[in-house]
């Protein structure tokens, strides 16, 4: 049987020769050290993954659009209702 840290370098180096490229970023390196030292299960693993891609998708899509999903409300004496976070209290989109 082969250890998690042979099957990890299997894949990646099956990998290169397909040329595809393995997510380099530093939180995934270290998932993939966290699997390979045992430390989690592969199912936890990917959750894992999925959370990162989710974080990362969720943080261009703030970038592209800064103001979409910044609704609050502002509750006071003089007006209640929802404003959106640039003040206005129309909802149109920049």
């Amino acid at each position: 049987m082969r250890t998690r840290q042979e099957i990890a370098a299997k894949v990646m180096a099956g990998m290169r020769e397909r040329g595809l490229v393995m997510d380099g970023a530093p939180e995934v390196v270290a998932l993939i050290a966290d699997w390979a030292a045992g430390l989690i299960e592969m199912p936890e693993c990917r959750e894992r993954y999925l959370t990162i891609v989710r974080q990362r998708e969720q943080m261009r899509r703030a970038r592209l659009h800064p103001l979409v999903g910044e609704t609050i409300l502002q509750l006071d004496d003089a007006q209640a209702g929802p404003v959106h976070a640039n003040g206005d209290s129309e909802f149109s989109i920049p």
